[in-house]
């Protein structure tokens, strides 16, 4: 019970962690487009305000606003090259966005059914482009019309698009581009059955979006891989990687990315009749498709859901979606789509017995299967062919559409695809772990380098220690010496000294001798002087005595 526990508390952890990572990217993303809105509206220049546009329609996910975008970017660069050089820097860059504006109003007509406007849009775009040189839209442009023919059942004019597009991006290292066209090269040879060709530019393509950064293209990239596994029967491998499209596609709330993932992960729960998950995924994507406006996404997950009601054997609701989903793509003229659900149709009638429209609507699913050259479509509809023929005893065509059934299923189901899978996936994480590996060695080795720098640093910090301890040592010894020299300097001058006082004092002794003798014979003089002074003195007061007697 306690294992249980953690093991719930451990899962509430991880999704509680990927809610917080979705919001902090969603929190960032919209500090982002706000930043360049007010960039928008503060711009005192057209140009200023072009290129915050531009960078708005990259991040937008709302295509109603990101129609609204491109257009006000055309308004600006047509106005502006009214006025401008149109070979001056600024005239290119006008024309540049311009270009762009173009191939995006493309691909919206594209995904409103209107294949002639978005092919119309799409050169356009490649005549300025060509006119200016401008190699990285003319990938994307290339890459947007092989878009369209695929989608009309024109593969192999898709793929020569794809291919030239390819070959710009990569003259110029746009690793973008070069990514999104591997990966629809991918899709045309999954469409053709040629899963080894397929895997080989569906790996090339994740190597690209990964050193891109481009997270959108990344999930892309995994959801066409799982498509890959789904096809070859290995449900939990698709699983697995419809997952890991979706985490990022909420990551960075690519609402369409979301629905995509959505729809295809309900596929998968369908295929596992695990029918309670299927709707609620299906559900999720057609309330996103519906959300976003999006009609081939709509006709898509209708389809989708009514396999989910045949699987639940509730037919009238199976042909009710079915036949929503075929009315959309009879008007935006989707092939591959429209021979799908031919074929569910198909499939619903012989469930209903009524093998006359059965039979139509399975030989119509075949007839456009063929001329798409699709394997996989043109295995189903051949395996319920040969059904209905049986049931109508017509075993001879029974026997031929079951050949041709059995023909296509090894085609894309056979032991040599497995193995290219399996080699494709391996040779992508042997050369991703091998970069890992690269990065660990260099970042080891930049540990070892750092390492030997510190030894180093440390053998000469410890000689230089060294150096000043014995440079201290005889500093401290010399200090010693010269206070020694000095004692004994002291002691001699002081013993010098000391003679110099006596001899001194002695002199001065004998000075003062002198001095008191010279002194004593001055008073003597002194004294005899006063008395001679004082007896004449006498003399001359007697002499007066004397003259005054007489």
């Amino acid at each position: 019970m306690k294992r249980k526990t953690h093991i719930l508390f451990f899962v509430i952890l991880y999704f509680v962690g990927q809610f917080l990572y979705a919001q902090n990217m969603n929190n960032a993303l919209r500090k982002s487009m706000d930043s360049l809105k007010l960039e928008v509206k503060q711009a005192k220049h057209d140009s200023s305000k072009c290129n915050a546009l531009n960078y708005l329609v990259e991040l937008e996910s709302d295509e109603a606003v990101w129609s609204k975008y491109n257009y006000e970017i055309k308004r600006i660069a047509e106005s502006n090259l009214k006025t401008v050089d149109s070979n001056s820097t600024l005239g290119i860059f006008y024309q540049k966005r311009l270009s762009e504006v173009f191939n995006n109003i493309g691909y919206l007509k594209n995904n409103l059914g209107n294949v002639d406007e978005a092919l119309r849009n799409y050169k356009i775009s490649i005549d300025i482009q060509e006119k200016i040189k401008y190699k990285r839209g003319l990938g994307a442009s290339y890459n947007n019309i092989g878009i369209v023919y695929q989608n009309i059942g024109k593969i192999d004019t898709a793929l020569i698009y794809f291919v030239k597009g390819l070959k710009i991006t990569e003259s110029i290292s746009d690793i973008r581009g070069m990514a999104y066209l591997s990966e629809n090269i991918g899709n045309v040879y999954l469409n053709k059955g040629v899963i080894n060709k397929a895997l080989e530019f569906f790996f090339k393509a994740l190597k690209l979006q990964e050193l891109s950064g481009d997270n959108s293209g990344l999930a892309n990239v995994l959801n066409n891989i799982g498509i890959v596994y789904d096809n070859q029967g290995d449900l939990e491998k698709a699983l697995e990687y419809y997952f890991k499209a979706l985490k990022i596609n909420e990551a960075i709330d690519d609402k369409i990315g979301i629905a995509n993932s959505f729809n295809n992960i309900g596929v998968i729960y369908q295929k596992k009749y695990d029918f309670e998950n299927a709707i609620i995924y299906d559900n999720k994507s057609l309330a996103l498709y519906e959300e976003l406006g999006n009609i081939d996404g709509i006709a898509n997950t209708s389809s989708n859901i009514a396999l989910v009601y045949y699987g639940k054997g509730e037919l009238n609701n199976a042909l009710k979606f079915n036949l929503k989903a075929l009315a959309i793509q009879e008007e935006i003229k989707n092939i591959d789509g429209m021979a799908n659900t031919l074929n569910h149709i198909g499939e619903i009638y012989i469930k209903k017995r009524d093998y006359k429209l059965a039979l139509q609507y399975c030989q119509k699913s075949l007839e456009y299967s063929q001329t798409l050259g699709y394997p996989d479509a043109i295995r189903n509809a051949a395996k319920l062919l040969s059904q209905i023929y049986k049931a109508k005893g017509d075993y001879q065509k029974a026997f031929e559409s079951y050949d041709l059934y059995v023909l296509m299923r090894d085609s894309v189901n056979n032991q040599e695809t497995k193995k290219a899978s399996i080699k494709s996936q391996l040779k992508y994480e042997y050369e991703k772990q091998a970069a890992a590996d690269s990065v660990k060695h260099a970042q080891a080795q930049k540990v070892k380098d750092a390492q030997l720098r510190a030894q180093n640093a440390s053998l000469k910090q410890q000689k230089t220690q060294r150096y000043v301890l014995y440079g201290g040592l005889l500093l401290v010894v010399g200090i010693l010496i010269f206070m020694i020299n000095r004692f004994r300097i002291t002691q001699r001058q002081k013993a010098l000294i000391q003679k110099q006082k006596v001899f001194v004092d002695e002199a001065y002794e004998k000075l003062h001798e002198k001095n008191k003798e010279v002194l004593d014979s001055i008073h003597y003089a002194q004294r005899i002087q006063k008395a001679l002074i004082t007896s004449e003195k006498y003399i001359d007061k007697q002499l007066n005595k004397l003259n005054k007697k007489d």
